[in-house]
C-alpha cells in the first residue's frame, strides 16, 4: 500500500522532484479566472437590481390607493343568477350575472352630494335612506 502511495506522489512530483501539473492537463492561473467570474456576479445582481427597481416603480402604483374596479354589493336571486353593483373609478354599473355571463343592466351616476370615498356602502341587511323616510310620514 505503501509503495503504491510512493509511485502517486512520484507520478505528481515529476522526474526533477519539482511540483508540475499532470502531463496534458493546462497550466491554468487561478486568480484571472476568479476576478472574471467575480465580474460575472456582480454583472448579474446589478441587472437583476436594475430590474426589481423598475418593477416596484411600475407596479407598486397600480396597487397604490383604492382598487380599480370595487364589487360594492352582491345580490343573489337565484342559484347562477345575481345582482352585482361594480365601481370602476368612480363610475358605477349594475351588471346581471347568469350562468351565459355578464349583462350591464344600468349605469349608474352618482347622486348629487353622495361622494363614494367619503362613506362606505350600506350592508345588504341595512334599511336604506328611502326606507327611513317612509317610516317618518307614517
Amino acid at each position: 500500500m505503501l509503495t503504491i502511495w510512493m509511485g502517486v506522489q512520484q507520478a505528481w512530483a515529476g522526474v526533477g522532484g519539482a511540483a508540475a501539473a499532470p502531463s496534458g492537463a493546462p497550466d491554468l492561473p487561478f486568480w484571472p479566472h476568479l476576478l472574471k467570474v467575480l465580474a460575472v456576479l456582480t454583472g448579474l445582481v446589478g441587472v437583476l437590481l436594475l430590474v426589481q427597481y423598475f418593477w416596484r416603480r411600475i407596479a407598486l402604483p397600480m396597487k397604490g390607493g383604492q382598487p380599480l374596479i370595487q364589487v360594492l354589493d352582491t345580490h343573489y336571486l337565484a342559484p347562477k343568477r345575481s345582482l352585482v353593483l361594480v365601481q370602476v373609478w368612480k363610475q358605477r354599473f349594475l351588471l346581471a350575472h347568469t350562468g351565459e355571463g355578464l349583462t350591464l343592466l344600468a349605469s349608474l351616476q352618482p347622486r348629487p352630494g353622495d361622494d363614494p370615498e367619503a362613506a362606505p356602502p350600506p350592508s345588504p341587511g341595512a334599511p336604506g335612506p328611502s326606507a327611513e323616510k317612509g317610516e317618518e310620514g307614517s
